[in-house]
């Protein structure tokens, strides 16, 4: 009912409110013509309205764009995965869909913690890092400045030591396709991106500390795994080192491509398909922003079923504890920052 709804709203199709608004007032008890809210709310925000033609619609970031702005703590996090995209609205109260220009999909929703609440726009993208950085743009566009911005989500890791489950969080994010290419050999010209150096020394701290252990949480919508059945240590290992990305999915560790990343991207702890998009994008709208990635495979050996196991580990117990104490403890506490990257 609710992808009726949204592709409702994206197409502007007419429909009979009887059939399309009953079965949904019926679930939330509540009368069809009126605003509703997700359940359990602090603070209630619609989700959608009725039209007088009685058809649900979604706000638009223009209709939220005002009160995100004016708020002191506004962040952009952004996935791709399933199951990355549930870890993120674990976190998250006060709920809602908010359908951007073209039919681009957000969550807004309210993150809280001691020193106040942080307003975040959620934003999924498709794979790849074009579409990583059409999304974020696209984003800005749509609500305005952010105070921070973050990519969180699963890679392959490219160091033995760094085993499925824990944690890489990017000093350097590099592109891992720039390079020029001759008859007998591959010149690379690795460019690269850093995070903002709040975030990052943020994260230091905090895998430091500990403080992220405590933050264990399902993705909404799951239960976790028994400890015994997921494939690392407790508690899992998280460290600081490059992330390379790219346009392929690295599933041999025996591969050219896995010999070539580790031979010439050897400072690297990780793989994936995104984070050059969504950092390159957030430098130009000058967001201080980083990348935390959660280990779901080996780059070896991938099958759908561990893949599937690997990933809401990599996902629930790994990268989201990391995310947010950043959002909490990178020093934004009264407003941008004046750093320049």
């Amino acid at each position: 009912m609710r992808i009726f709804k949204y592709l409702k709203e994206l197409l502007g199709l007419p429909g009979n409110p009887d059939e399309e608004i009953s079965g949904v007032a019926q679930t939330l008890n509540q009368d069809p013509a009126a605003p509703f809210t997700i359940a359990q709310q602090s603070e209630p925000r619609p989700t959608a309205e009725a039209t007088p033609q009685g058809v649900l619609a979604y706000r638009k970031p223009a209709q939220v764009k005002d009160e995100f702005q004016a708020h002191p703590r506004r962040a952009l996090v952004v996935t791709t995965v399933v199951s990355e995209s549930r870890s993120v609205k674990a976190f998250l109260t006060d709920l809602e869909t908010v359908v951007g220009e073209k039919g681009a999909f957000y969550e807004y929703g309210r993150f809280s913690e001691p020193a106040g609440d942080w307003l975040i726009v959620h934003a999924i993208t498709s794979q790849g890092n074009t579409d990583a950085s059409l999304v974020v743009s696209k984003a800005h566009q749509e609500f305005g400045s952010f105070h921070a911005q973050m990519f969180v989500g699963v890679a392959g890791s490219l160091k033995s030591d760094i085993p499925i489950g824990s944690v890489v969080v990017g000093d350097y994010v590099y592109n891992g396709h720039s390079a020029k290419v001759e008859d007998t050999e591959t010149l690379v010209r690795p460019h690269s991106l850093v995070p903002a150096r709040e975030l990052l020394t943020a994260s230091q701290g905090i895998i430091y500390l500990n403080e992220w252990i405590h933050l264990i949480r399902a993705p909404a919508g799951m239960t976790l795994p028994n400890q015994a059945h997921y494939p690392c240590n407790f508690p899992p290992l998280a460290a600081i080192k490059g992330i390379v990305s790219g346009e392929e999915v690295l599933a041999g560790g025996k591969s050219h491509r896995f010999a070539f990343l580790r031979s010439h991207f050897n400072d690297c702890g990780a793989v994936e398909m995104e984070g050059w998009g969504a950092m390159n994008a957030a430098h130009y709208e000058n967001t201080p922003a980083i990348v935390v990635r959660g280990i779901s495979d080996m780059c070896a050996g991938k099958d759908h079923a561990s893949d599937n196991l690997h990933t809401y580990c990599g996902c629930s117990r790994r990268r989201v504890r990391i995310q947010h104490p950043l959002i909490s403890e990178q020093g934004w506490q009264d407003g941008r920052t004046d750093s320049k990257w």
